[in-house]
């Protein structure tokens, strides 16, 4: 896939998912704005110039609506961004780099589907996941940055 082209895509695509698995309910509506509005943001960032991180932060109200479509969806659909955001950072160049984010993610995944069951949980759940994973991305971001200053690639 051409440089550039990984996010918007993944972008597009998670924003038209829900509105698909909420036909028939009171929230369709808010679906289809909510997912046009993403895709108009995300269209007007490409133009502006490739900045893959905000196209992953400008998906993330589509994946709250994805939460009442299925948890395990959204983990999925969080799991394809997540990574789609680390290769398209350069962050994963090989097969030995996705084992570590696939485990984590799937430690993730098996933490929503043992709480979503319990209506107690979905807020904190709702939270942990996104913030799990962009602290994962910051952390990963800092590492990047502190390697490429030693080896002096640095911009």
């Amino acid at each position: 896939m051409r440089t550039g082209v990984l996010m918007p895509f993944l972008l597009v695509a998670s924003a038209c998912i829900p509105p698909l698995g909420l036909l028939g309910t009171p929230t369709l509506p808010a679906a289809i704005i909510i997912g046009a509005a993403c895709i108009l943001a995300g269209y007007l960032v490409s133009r502006a110039g490739r900045n893959d991180p905000v196209l992953f932060l400008i998906v993330q109200p589509c994946m709250a609506l994805c939460w009442y479509v299925s948890p395990i969806l959204t983990v999925a659909l969080e799991t394809v961004l997540v990574l789609g955001l680390l290769y398209s950072l350069g962050l994963l160049s090989g097969g030995e780099n996705l084992a570590l984010p696939v485990l984590f993610l799937m430690v993730i995944a098996a933490i929503a589907v043992l709480l979503s069951t319990l209506p107690h949980v979905f807020v904190p759940l709702s939270l942990f996941i996104p913030v799990a994973a962009l602290t994962w991305l910051a952390i990963l971001g800092l590492a990047y940055r502190t390697t490429a200053h030693t080896k002096g690639d640095a911009p």
